[in-house]
């Protein structure tokens, strides 16, 4: 499910560009701007979505839902907007195979000729195609100017929300491109130790190790019901190759403090990597704790250096990993 709605959202970012190449719905002359401009904006929205992918991971669904309706409602209103712009300014008349754009404001000639025929397919029915287009030509150049960008603001913006939308599903939704932990029985390379109060950062930084072939151990995912689910922990523990022990804004959880310090043990008796990671939340005074204090951190907080790239760096050189 999650490839095919990468793959939607490949689509839906150069699929309507592909639709103004051919000229369909867009005004005449006009093609390659639209679809420029179109596929543009939505590398730019999917840029930005992808920039922001650790927030939107921390959003609760409901509130993404009220921001996918809203952005769904808006877009529709400008793309409604812009079928009856098109309808108003494009004219496409049956005896001529090419169409023309008149200005949304008319004046001189051209405003006396559609008054004369009732109506701006009537003015091209009467007094032929050429010849309106000469009238339109005599008016000022911004008002034509204008009328293109007007509806280029109608066209393109509903199609790169539709772009960003289907990103952020594919980032949300769990898949083979996103691999939410190692699976049972298989060798992990990392054991992740995080309060459950931000599990939901966690998992945000969890799915970038995933996305580069590392597996993980959550321990919400490898503890099947029915069983001890200390005892899942402590085998993690004793085979984890590294640690990346996560502190946010919700501080150290007691059962998180345990998990400490054990690791603080294995650290010292099978020198593994223990990489303290500062949630993107975290206060600007949380400080990782004292058992791991002499360790680099890696700080989700900041851009420079790229705190995944630290992270999966951090992992791949503990001395454990196969």
């Amino acid at each position: 499910m999650g490839a095919l709605l990468f793959a939607g959202a490949v689509a839906l970012a150069i699929l309507p560009a592909g639709i103004a190449m051919g000229g369909i719905g867009v005004p005449p002359q006009q093609r390659i701007l639209f679809a420029s401009t179109q596929l543009i904006l939505a590398a730019m929205a999917i840029g930005v979505v992808y920039q922001n992918r650790y927030r939107i991971w921390m959003q609760p669904i409901a509130r993404l839902s009220r921001m996918f309706l809203t952005a769904g409602g808006a877009s529709a209103g400008l793309l409604i907007g812009y079928l009856l712009v098109y309808n108003q300014c494009v004219v496409e008349h049956l005896l001529y195979k090419n169409k023309i754009l008149f200005p949304l404001w008319l004046s001189g000639k051209v405003a006396e000729m559609v008054r004369t025929a009732g109506s701006r397919y009537g003015a091209v029915d009467m007094y032929g195609l050429a010849a309106v287009f000469d009238a339109i030509s005599e008016m000022p150049g911004a008002v034509y100017a204008l009328t293109v960008v007007a509806m280029l603001a109608l066209y393109a913006p509903p199609f790169t929300t539709v772009s960003a939308i289907a990103t952020i599903l594919v980032l949300r939704y769990p898949s083979p491109l996103f691999r939410p932990s190692a699976s049972p029985g298989e060798q992990f390379d990392v054991f992740l130790c995080y309060n459950r109060a931000d599990k939901l950062g966690v998992r945000a930084i969890a799915r970038e190790p995933a996305g580069r072939q590392l597996r993980f151990f959550l321990d919400e995912n490898e503890n099947p019901p029915g069983q001890v689910w200390t005892e899942h922990v402590e085998a993690g523990i004793r085979s984890a190759p590294a640690f990346a022990v996560f502190i946010g804004p919700s501080g150290v959880g007691n059962w998180q403090g345990v998990e400490i310090q054990n690791i603080t043990e294995e650290r010292l008796t099978r020198g593994c990597n223990v990489i303290p990671v500062l949630l993107p939340d975290s206060p600007a005074q949380v400080r990782p704790p004292m058992q791991l204090a002499g360790l680099t951190w890696v700080d989700c907080r900041k851009p420079d250096p790229d705190p995944v790239a630290e992270l999966v760096r951090g992992i791949r050189t503990s001395p454990l990993m196969a």
